[in-house]
């Protein structure tokens, strides 16, 4: 017995199925990854309790029947397994896989706030100026506190955002009753912004929620609402600061933020890095975008609305909310660098398979058709060349480097190849056969990324 048909008959055992017990037993005792295995299923389970979507979420039939529920982390029995079991359980599929590529030490904790920027942007109380366009600006990792001051006096109105992911240890309704019931020590990302209410709603249309915001009160956003099952009276916690939820509003008002809090909070909470900053400003993309080369910013992005899905910082990728939605939602654990996942939601979505190209893999099992298509659209000549070039992997839980936040690696609807061919007519075929099929190219960030694709859901069919 090897140790993929050990970890397989340990799960099946816990759900009292019949297993082969000597072989079994026999295995465990020279496999010190498998015993730890076992002792985790003894140790740590997960209770469920699920209640009623609570008033301030009015949402039909059709759109719940329409959502890819995820897995319901914190809502039924679950297993955790240790990441090193379950690299372990990988390796026995697929042989190595490379965990190191654009890891960083795990810092979810809501309990570690981040430090406060050495240049504070100073906000200001703002009556709404909405006739005039809605544009994000953002530079890399963090916003640059002199894009404002170059845009300020080119502007009518600006607000910068903070953003962080923290881990969510809890969740109650508005009765009290509990929802989210996570392990200790465990917890579920969620993608926090943290704004300054008298600007922030003076720059967004119908962010009238968001000015009456106070410490301890947060925004849900509809999808995140959703996903949650909480509404008007819930509450979040997050480690040692509780949330109340004071209101449900349009994604687009938190911009596809899974949770929206006031400054102050967010400081409770670590998310004090500023991301990117809104401006209401009748200047065009070209026309901003020369004020900031003038002031020496030309790496600085900038969007309009139109131009781009939410307007918020890397928007080029699928907001976490929305990942959730398409490829469900797990809890996590920090361990060194990088976290363990629950394994549930692994058992439930991960698989291994083989592709011409990419060779064997571990993706999301919603991932794995789209690849199939991307590379039946290609010539054989092609593929040949991307199987030469190598494959980086699919699934592998860890942070991005710069942010914090979690990689789409994490959930297998990522994929990285060895290299990018040198042959520019080949490698433009390999970029448009992903992007024709829902996938991103790292090519084209503000950080290039030339061998990463990511799906988003936008496909250039």
């Amino acid at each position: 017995m090897n140790c993929d048909q050990a970890t397989r008959a340990l799960s099946a055992r816990a759900d009292g199925e019949p297993t082969n017990d000597e072989a079994l037993d026999a295995h465990l005792a020279a496999c010190p990854a498998c015993r730890s295995f076992d002792e985790s299923i003894g140790l740590i389970r997960r209770e469920l309790r699920i209640a009623p979507v609570t008033k301030g979420i009015d949402v039909s039939d059709a759109v719940l029947g329409a959502i890819k529920v995820p897995t319901a982390v914190g809502r039924r029995h679950g297993l955790f397994l240790s990441l090193a079991a379950a690299a372990l359980f990988v390796a026995a599929l697929s042989g190595a896989f490379l965990l190191g590529r654009n890891s960083r030490s795990t810092a979810l904790e809501a309990t570690a706030p981040a430090p406060t920027p050495s240049v504070e942007i100073e906000e200001r109380s703002v009556s709404p100026v909405f006739g005039a366009a809605l544009a994000v600006v953002w530079t890399r990792d963090e916003l640059d506190p002199a894009v404002v001051a170059a845009v300020a006096p080119a502007v009518a109105e600006w607000s910068v955002v903070r953003r962080e992911t923290v881990l969510l240890t809890r969740s109650t309704s508005e009765d009290g009753s509990p929802v989210d019931v996570i392990a200790e020590g465990w917890g579920i990302p969620l993608d926090v912004a943290a704004v300054d209410p008298a600007t922030y709603s003076g720059v967004v249309d119908g962010a009238g929620a968001v000015a009456a915001l106070r410490r301890g009160e947060g925004l849900l956003g509809e999808t995140s609402a959703t996903l949650r099952q909480l509404g008007v009276g819930a509450t979040l916690g997050f480690d040692g600061v509780d949330i109340v939820i004071v209101a449900v509003v349009p994604d687009e008002v938190v911009g596809a933020a899974e949770l929206l809090v006031d400054e102050d909070t967010g400081r409770q909470l670590g998310v004090t890095t500023p991301r990117y900053a809104l401006v209401r400003s009748d200047l065009t993309t070209t026309e901003l975008s020369g004020v900031l080369d003038d002031a020496g910013l030309g790496d600085t992005r900038v969007r309009t609305e139109g131009e781009t899905a939410w307007l918020r910082n890397s928007d080029a990728v699928l907001p976490q909310v929305f990942v959730k939605q398409e490829f469900g939602e797990f809890a996590v654990r920090p361990a060194g660098d990088s976290f363990d996942v629950d394994p549930v939601w692994y058992a439930d979505n991960i698989v291994s398979t083989e592709l011409p190209g990419l060779g064997r893999l571990n993706c999301h099992k919603s991932i794995v058709p789209l690849l199939e298509d991307v590379l039946a659209g290609l010539d054989r000549a092609t593929v040949e060349v991307m199987e030469a070039g190598g494959f980086q992997g699919c699934w592998n839980p860890r942070q991005v480097r710069a942010t914090g936040d979690l990689s789409r690696h994490s959930w297998g609807a990522a994929i990285d190849l060895g290299v990018l061919p040198d042959d520019t007519a080949t490698a433009q075929r390999i970029i448009d056969g992903f992007t024709a099929h829902g996938f991103a190219w790292g090519g084209d960030w503000l950080v290039p990324d030339p061998v990463h694709f990511e799906y988003i859901g936008t496909s250039t069919d």
